[in-house]
């Protein structure tokens, strides 16, 4: 009996070695194959917010606030300012032949003009009250960048096959085709080239970062590619799976489509531009990171929005528990998306 408890308790010892030895040695080594520069940006905490929701975005900011909308709510827009822990609601005016229901309803605002799209093809120039339309024609990600012109990302169907590009509308007495950006194709042309667009008064440069490659784009806002820069991981090429879906509809009629079956290969989560910098939240943990820490802070690279250089990187952590979904950043302050708590942070940013 004393001899099998023995056996026992040294092959308890010798499994918890073994665990110890792969915890370690995944602490130690991701194996990612990149590491980062940290430095301290002394984030310090200012103010939080319940939004009582976790379907608000950021989509502008001031030195005075942030603006944001709420997915529930697309005919609403919200203003939070600096000095105060309130919201303002603020009403859009949508005519009645706008459909708010339809999929990827955007507003977009570059101070102080404002846009309200959907994916029916459909534009509200808020500043001024004109509804255009464009037929047959869908886009799902909108952005503002004058008065009277708007980016828009239009998905196309060739030859069965759907991808997405860049469209740059001038909306006048009616919608002109200005100028027109196809996403560069790695795998399937749709899925391989999802990723984030948005826009740098300041510069005057739209930025795109895809989600699946470690890439972001910088173009004019002729949709000129100025340069394209390799984010510090090793991603080149996305890693995605694909697989075909079929419908069956009641008159007969069969439809395949093809479907991300599995999206866990995410490179990039989120990005934000802010005067001479762009900041990309990323969703791979370097080899000089431990993966205890990884899973409480979350990595931001910043890179210099000029050439596209990665400058170093800094962690956020969680805010009770809670993973970090948006930020927006404006001159030294940072704010925070986590769930339904928007939160504010002072950053030294002057590095």
């Amino acid at each position: 009996m004393k001899k099998h408890i023995f056996y026992i308790l040294l092959i308890g010892g010798f499994c918890g070695l073994l665990l110890f030895t792969l915890t370690f040695s995944r602490e130690k080594h991701p194996n990612n194959g990149f590491n980062r520069n940290f430095i301290d940006v002394k984030l310090q905490q200012k103010k939080v917010l319940d939004l009582q929701s976790s379907s608000f975005i950021f989509i502008g900011s001031s030195d005075t606030g942030v603006l944001l909308r709420n997915f529930e709510h697309p005919t609403l827009m919200y203003r939070i300012t600096k000095s105060s822990k309130n919201i303002d609601t603020i009403s859009l005016k949508v005519p009645s032949d706008f459909n708010t229901t339809a999929a990827y309803t955007n507003i977009t605002v570059l101070q102080p003009y404002s846009y309200l799209t959907n994916s029916s093809g459909s534009i509200i120039m808020l500043h001024k009250n004109i509804n255009f339309k464009i037929p047959n024609t869908a886009f799902d990600q909108s952005c503002a960048i004058s008065s009277n012109s708007i980016i828009v990302r239009v998905v196309k169907t060739n030859n069965g096959q759907k991808q997405r590009q860049l469209t740059k509308l001038v909306l006048s007495k009616g919608i002109t085709i200005a100028k027109e950006f196809a996403l560069p194709k790695q795998v399937d042309g749709f899925f391989c080239t999802d990723g984030q667009l948005s826009f740098n008064a300041k510069h005057s440069k739209l930025f795109y970062t895809y989600f699946y490659r470690g890439n972001f784009l910088c173009l004019d806002t002729n949709l000129q590619l100025l340069y394209e820069s390799k984010t510090i991981d090793t991603v080149h090429r996305a890693k995605i799976k694909l697989g075909v879906t079929t419908s069956r509809f009641k008159d007969g009629t069969i439809l395949e489509s093809t479907i991300l079956t599995d999206p866990s290969n995410l490179v990039n989560d989120f990005y934000t531009s802010n005067g001479d910098k762009i900041y990309i939240l990323s969703a791979l943990s370097a080899d000089n990171e431990k993966v205890s820490i990884f899973d409480k802070k979350q990595s931001i690279d910043v890179y210099s929005e000029k050439e596209g250089k990665y400058l170093y990187s800094f962690n956020i952590p969680r805010y009770k528990g809670y993973k970090l979904d948006r930020f927006i950043v404006s001159d030294n302050s940072l704010s925070a998306i986590f769930n339904t708590f928007l939160v504010t942070y002072s950053i030294n940013n002057a590095y």
